[in-house]
């Protein structure tokens, strides 16, 4: 009798992109800052690297690594989310990733997005009193 409920539950909440108690982190008054992390950089362009750069990363043995993360964030997916209503606030290309403001009945929309791979919290870092 039990196994069907514990089965529809795990059904629904088991395919979270985002751990619901790590929300409380990114709680902005009535909205929340987060993190969305890509599943790949899809379509993406190259980054400019300057000279100086590339010069750097010949010395390094993985340095054909390197061009991934030169790579900008997937445009399709940015305007995708703009699209959706979500204003985009930072582009990571290192973390493949884009930091948004949302509402919390907008993370069931965000969770059902095949190109997010995991929603994580726009930590807020506290500044000490001198």
């Amino acid at each position: 009798m039990y196994l069907p409920l514990v089965f529809i539950v795990g059904f629904l909440f088991g395919g979270q992109k985002f751990d619901s108690n790590k929300l409380e982190y990114a709680k902005r008054g009535d909205e929340y800052r987060i993190w969305l992390f890509f599943t790949d950089k899809n379509n993406s362009s190259l980054h400019h690297i300057t000279e100086k750069a590339k010069d750097r990363r010949n010395k390094v043995k993985n340095a054909e690594k390197s061009v991934w993360y030169d790579q900008n964030v997937s445009d399709e997916y940015v305007n995708h989310l703009r699209k959706l209503g979500f204003r985009i606030l930072n582009k990571s290309r290192w973390l493949n990733a884009v930091a948004i403001n949302c509402q919390y009945k907008d993370f069931e929309i965000l969770n059902s997005l095949p190109y997010i791979e995991k929603i994580e919290p726009v930590m807020l870092a506290k500044k000490k009193k001198i």
